[in-house]
């Protein structure tokens, strides 16, 4: 209900403030609440402080039988604007009655006591004969009521001076936003050019005056755009520069190092934060454990078009520590690999020699926590690369390829502790030989055999067998059934991993061996289209290999695996090109995801699960620059290097809604943003809150949440069992009755949180004797 004639004005005595109104319907709503707040105005009956509760008070009848209120709020304090709501009410419980024009603010004054200066000022003996006192003194102050004639004449002027002494000092907090009158905060806000939003509550309006240096000196920023459309529209919204999605040449595709885990129920769980933010293009980290325990991980790092290779420590304790470069130089270091022989671990990788152009194998060691100086392996007379190290146990086998009569061999040699096998390096039989080494370095490990341990070795290449496409990337692997250097005879025939379907990839195989002797296999699939990584597991005795469930498939590239056991729990370390997540440090619901990192990934055809996410906020592929329809851009033309995407979250799905509240946006968003840049706004689906309803209480760690049902019942009626019962009614008679209950879909595919609970069973009562259209069930 609307109150009429509301008002509110300072009392000329001060330090008050008299509210008049009339109410339209006294015998609906006799009472009335008022609550008083400063610097806004209240929302709701307990928004304030209760200045007022129950009949309205002072009522004088008016025309009609509207009554006249008026309410004096004293004592208050003097230069300062208070804001006042008015609830009218009605029955028991009391039922406010809420409207927005039920509201008024005034300022209440101080006496300055200018009257009784005035007075002071005279002659004295004007104060001798200012004795005759009125007879009628009905509503004089008490402290006027002895005062003569022209004392209380002097009151007249004294109280406006007052007034106007009381505005005078108000007006010096015309520059405060918290103080100044709610009518004159748009005058403050275009002293620095800001349009407030009327709509919002005055405290809202004061928070943006006061935000409003800040936001300009953030102009361009993504989360000054995101709080903008916060504050005129309440919908969340994420904002994308496609600018990150335009296909640069110079920049490849760039490979950070993210990690997943699987806990001791098999699930597998994602790394939220990259385990290094150094990128490179290709590169399997390394891991070993050294002997008190700590797991070192080593990976090549790629800074200002030179290569170094770095390493991190995990100790059981306290975590992970800091990485720390291991090699330096002019030189091009990469594909590293790491092995533990006794209290020693070795640390090898491939260097290239700038300026004599020649590859060569360089390693140091860890023994008793300090690290020895860089060395050449042996001869350097040859190319030697993709150092692959492997301990069994007692002996340190070094496997790398090397460049022979303009040929690439794959040749081995040991270490026993104290010095390397003497005489010349071992070939390993069996293997072709290439004009070129291979495109990544391979691996090894030793695992149980029959008669002891042996050796396992592993790589990829591209192959072309009956019904494969053409050089299609496969994992192939032998082994050798000894640890005799002297014997090649044992090594096993050169095998293919089989692939499931029969055209998929593989490549980048990283195999462990677990606590039982068996023998994992980790390696990039592009089963779907998309890089993954993906699991299988050897079993010797029959020698097949079974695929098991290895770390969930995502959109993203994702290569080279790294598995290792950190204090019990299987670790997959893998290069992908995940975007980095950032959240605002001033709008903390703003998370911005770094596209830069990724580089430019190319769009392929078969990739279903990337180009699925086109147009989407997560797509992460790069294109070619879109430039409109001849030269022209509208709200179709996304992927350009000055387009920034707004991607809106409406609170429901009201097209007429959503229209007003965009063309809102379009009016002011560009303020916030570089003169060159431009917006398009893509709407999402309406996100609808619903309440989750479970058997214990909401915050308990397993609640048991209440879920759909339905039920069914047949209830049959014989006509020979109701007597005095008609065909008409008989008709009505329903035979089937479903009581079931309702999971609420969201409109446009939204998600739905909980389901409500059951509906109620009613029970219904069949009444007979009835006639005509009475209805003969009774709830």
């Amino acid at each position: 209900m609307r109150l009429e004639d509301l008002r509110g004005e300072a009392t000329a005595e001060g330090n008050g403030i008299r509210l008049t109104w009339t109410n339209p319907d006294p015998s609906g709503h006799p009472g009335v609440r008022i609550v008083r707040r400063t610097g806004t105005y209240p929302v709701a009956p307990d928004d304030g402080e209760v200045v007022f509760d129950g009949p309205a008070p002072c009522a004088q009848p008016v025309q009609g039988e509207k009554l006249r209120h008026t309410f004096n709020d004293a004592p208050l304090r003097g230069e300062t604007v208070h804001y006042y709501s008015l609830f009218p009410f009605g029955g028991s419980p009391a039922r406010y009655a809420e409207a927005p024009g039920n509201r008024c603010h005034a300022m209440a004054t101080s006496p300055f006591g200018s009257a009784q200066m005035m007075y002071d000022l005279l002659p004295r003996i004007t104060h001798r004969y200012d004795t005759t006192v009125p007879d009628a003194s009905a509503g004089v102050p008490t402290a006027l009521e002895n005062a003569g004639q022209l004392r209380r004449f002097l009151e007249l002027p004294g109280s406006v001076l007052d007034q106007l002494h009381s505005h005078a000092r108000a007006s010096l907090d015309l520059h405060n936003r918290d103080r100044i009158d709610g009518n004159l905060l748009p005058l403050l806000a275009r002293w620095i050019g800001w349009q407030p939003d009327y709509r919002q509550e005055l405290d809202t309006q004061r928070n943006e005056v006061r935000s409003a240096p800040h936001l300009y000196k953030t102009v361009g920023l993504v989360p000054t755009v995101e709080a903008t459309v916060k504050r005129l529209t309440g919908w969340e919204s994420r904002t994308k520069e496609f600018v990150h999605n335009i296909f640069l040449s110079n920049t490849p595709e760039q490979l950070m190092l993210w990690y997943t885990e699987r806990d001791a129920s098999g699930r597998w769980r994602q790394g939220e934060a990259p385990f290094s933010v150094n990128a490179a293009f290709d590169g399997r980290p390394v891991s070993a454990t050294h002997e008190d325990h700590a797991t070192w991980v080593f990976s090549h790092v790629i800074r200002k078009n030179h290569c170094d290779i770095w390493g991190k420590r995990h100790d059981p304790e306290t975590g992970w520590g800091a990485s720390l470069p291991l090699s330096s130089g002019s030189s091009l270091d990469r594909d590293p690999s790491t092995a533990r022989q006794g209290d020693t671990l070795w640390l090898f990788w491939s260097s290239l020699d700038t300026p004599s152009g020649t590859w060569r194998i360089c390693f140091r060691r860890l023994c008793h926590g300090r690290w020895s100086d860089t060395e050449v392996f042996t001869d350097t007379r040859s190319q030697r690369r993709h150092p692959v190290a492997v301990s069994d146990g007692i002996r340190l086998w070094l496997f790398w390829q090397e460049e022979h009569r303009q040929r690439w061999q794959t040749r081995y040699t040991l270490h026993d502790g104290h010095a390397w096998q003497p005489g010349p390096t071992a070939v390993m039989p069996g293997m072709p030989f290439s004009p070129a080494p291979l495109a990544h370095p391979p691996t090894a490990c030793c695992l149980p055999g029959n008669t002891g341990p042996r050796l396992g070795f592993f790589w990829a290449e591209r192959v072309h067998g009956p019904g494969d496409p053409p050089k299609q990337w496969r994992v192939m692997y032998r082994f050798k059934e000894s640890v005799d250097p002297q014997d090649t005879s044992d090594w096993g025939p050169v095998l293919c991993k089989p692939c499931a379907p029969h055209r998929t990839g593989e490549s980048d195989p990283a195999p462990l061996v677990d606590d039982t002797g068996r023998l994992h296999l980790f390696f990039s699939s592009d089963h779907g289209g998309d890089r993954s990584v993906r699991q299988a597991t050897f079993h010797g005795d029959t020698g097949s290999w079974v695929e098991s469930e290895g770390p969930p498939a995502s959109p993203y590239t994702e290569r080279f695996p790294c598995p290792l056991d950190l204090s019990g729990t299987l670790t997959v370390l893998y290069r992908a090109c995940k975007p980095l997540k950032h959240k605002s440090a001033v709008y903390r619901a703003t998370e911005t995801r770094d596209l830069r990192c990724c580089g430019s990934v190319a769009a392929v055809a078969g990739h279903t699960a990337k180009n699925a996410r086109h147009g989407s906020f997560e797509d992460f592929q790069t294109y070619t620059c879109d430039t409109g329809k001849n030269g022209r851009m509208d709200d179709t033309t996304w992927y350009s290097r000055e387009t920034l995407g707004i991607y809106l979250t409406p609170d429901r799905e009201d097209p007429e809604h959503i229209l007003t509240s965009r063309n809102l946006l379009d009016g002011v968003v560009h303020r916030f943003l570089p003169i060159q840049a431009r917006h398009v706004f893509i709407i999402e689906p309406a996100v609808y809150a619903e309440h989750i309803y479970t058997y214990d209480d909401p915050t308990a760690e397993t609640p048991r949440v209440i879920n759909d049902g339905t039920e069914a019942s047949l209830t049959t009626v014989n006509r020979e069992h109701l007597p005095g019962v008609t065909d008409h009614h008989t008709d009505r008679i329903p035979q089937w009755r479903r009581l079931r209950s309702w999971s609420p879909k969201a409109p446009g595919g939204g998600s739905v949180k909980a389901s409500p609970p059951k509906e109620n069973i009613h029970i219904r009562t069949w009444h007979t004797g009835l006639t005509g259209d009475d209805d003969p069930w009774n709830s």
